[in-house]
């Protein structure tokens, strides 16, 4: 059985691909005429939220650097900042409306994202 569909693009579609502007042909070529998700960038958010007020609570109380970030070194030092990052995730949580498996699928999408 042979197919009659030609294996080549047709003149009108190679014009038309010709017409289009590099910008446009390079959207096409990487997908980026794909729309973010809206959850995925609200889940993002979530996670961008967290992780920066964190990062700000780690700043001022770790006393360690390890490749440019803070590291705690003391056993009250990790106290702090784990009973920190349990009131931030419920403050999000309950700020936010969303439920700990919602929080939960933001953070791996994040470091996902990494």
């Amino acid at each position: 059985m042979e197919d009659d569909t030609p294996l080549y693009a047709d003149e009108e579609t190679l014009l038309a691909l010709l017409a289009l502007t590099t910008v446009q042909r390079k959207r096409l070529m990487y997908g980026e005429w794909l729309q973010p998700d809206p959850r995925e960038t609200y889940l993002l958010e979530i996670a961008e939220e967290y992780y920066t007020a964190c990062d700000i609570y780690d700043k001022y109380h770790c006393s360690g650097i390890h490749n440019g970030e803070p590291v705690p070194i003391t056993s009250d030092e990790f106290r702090a900042i784990n009973h920190n990052s349990i009131e931030v995730r419920r403050k999000i949580i309950a700020g936010r409306g969303i439920s700990e498996k919602e929080f939960q699928e933001a953070i791996k999408l994040h470091n996902r994202m990494k």
